[in-house]
């Protein structure tokens, strides 16, 4: 799992947990409001791959790579333009 160490970066996090297994996600809910964390910086998102689709966030399926890749390429951009 990829959330600590999103968490631990300062992110938001949204998990879309498989439509088979919903209840192992309602477990992660519980653990992470018994860690303390606070409301709202862990997010459950049940429901079917459309609804993960739709947040187009980079899973198994590499969906919103391009996205990823669009953003870093801006980053090094403006990290770049200093140099030189």
């Amino acid at each position: 799992m990829k959330v600590p160490a999103a968490l631990a970066a300062g992110n938001i996090v949204v998990v879309k947990p498989s439509e088979l297994t919903p209840f192992t996600a309602e477990l992660f809910a519980e653990l992470v409001a018994d860690a303390g964390i606070p409301a709202g910086v862990v997010n459950i998102l049940p429901g079917s791959p459309v609804a993960g689709a739709a947040l187009g966030g980079v899973g198994r399926s590499g969906f919103g790579k391009e996205g990823g890749r669009h953003g870093l390429e801006e980053f090094l951009r403006t990290k770049s333009v200093g140099i030189g």
